[in-house]
């Protein structure tokens, strides 16, 4: 699923607020924008080949790329939620869903990133794309996808870098760093892996099980 301008992006949420709509981009930025989206998808999409889960999470459902990405990776073996906080999202991306006959298997949930409503150790796989610097409070939401992440998961978390960039939809200030997410990850007791793009990086994390 492309990032669409019918637009999708006025009705994200921002920190806990609807987010203000973003002025039109040159062409040349635009391209690159579109170019970092592409690459943190490639990384995501060679991660998730490692992967055979039998139930998904994606957190930030937002344009529906990576939920579409779960559906046409995993078809009918793998049962895939995507939860996100605007009510206005999930209905979008439904409706996209549903017309290009991804919907089977797929369960669209209005829910918050640092309270989600599942139980512990639920899911194999665990996907944040680029939607951590949405959220409010990006430990907590980290911890609660650590939280319902089994024993055995895999955890993968790609967002911007916070860089001076018209690139970057948002301030740096804004944005968590790759080392917020590797360290808040590590003191959750998880072994993480970092990779770092032009203008985004992708964090794999993996619960340490005590033997």
């Amino acid at each position: 699923m492309v990032p669409d301008s019918s637009d999708i992006r006025t009705h994200f949420i921002f920190k806990g607020r609807a987010m203000r709509r973003h002025p039109e981009l040159p062409p040349h930025i635009a391209r690159q924008r579109d170019k970092a989206r592409r690459d943190a998808m490639r990384t995501l999409k060679k991660a998730l080949a490692r992967t055979r889960p039998s139930r998904a999470l994606d957190v930030g459902t937002g344009f529906g790329t990576s939920v579409e990405l779960l559906a046409r990776r995993f078809h009918d073996s793998t049962k895939i939620w995507s939860v996100d906080s605007s009510s206005e999202v999930l209905r979008q991306v439904r409706r996209e869903l549903k017309q290009k006959r991804l919907s089977k298997g797929i369960i669209l949930k209005r829910a918050r990133a640092e309270a989600l409503p599942f139980a512990s150790g639920r899911f194999d796989v665990v996907v944040s794309l680029l939607s951590l610097h949405h959220f409010s409070q990006p430990a907590k939401a980290l911890a609660e996808m650590v939280r319902v992440l089994s024993p055995k998961g895999i955890l993968l978390v790609a967002d911007w870098r916070p860089v001076k960039s018209r690139v970057i939809p948002h301030s740096a200030r804004h944005v968590p760093p790759p080392e917020f997410v590797t360290r808040t990850l590590n003191r959750l007791k998880c072994a993480t892996t970092l990779r770092r793009g032009h203008h985004w990086y992708f964090v794999e994390g993996n619960k340490q099980v005590a033997h």
